[in-house]
């Protein structure tokens, strides 16, 4: 779970008549918290494609892929037939691991005069 907080600092002057001076400050993030928002979920470097399951199916009817995803696609079981065929499936050494955090904090000062 993740949290942030922010803070808005606004103040007004009159300088003469009608005219004045404002001064804000928006902080995002205040904390600086580095949540962790996304983690890597992809557990190969390699595409699998399994070898005979290309092309397409007249409207109505299954394609092979589409029938092989649809009886239980199963990406380790089919991992392991691939390293037992001798196919080179690449382990991803950061599945699991955080892949994008909470933006750092961020300061951003305003003045605005109006006549």
């Amino acid at each position: 779970m993740t949290s942030q907080f922010d803070l808005f600092l606004q103040h007004e002057f009159k300088v003469f008549g009608q005219q004045r001076f404002n001064v804000n400050l928006n902080i995002d993030n205040l904390f600086n918290q580095d949540g962790i928002l996304n983690y890597t979920s992809t557990p190969w470097r390699d595409q699998l494609s399994v070898p005979g399951l290309s092309g397409t199916a007249p409207p109505g009817v299954l394609s092979p892929r589409d029938a092989y995803l649809l009886s239980g696609y199963d990406p380790a079981g089919l991992v392991s037939a691939l390293r037992a065929a001798g196919t080179n499936v690449r382990d991803n050494s950061l599945f699991g691991k955080p892949s994008s955090y909470q933006a750092r904090r961020q300061l951003r000062f305003g003045v605005k005069y109006s006549f």
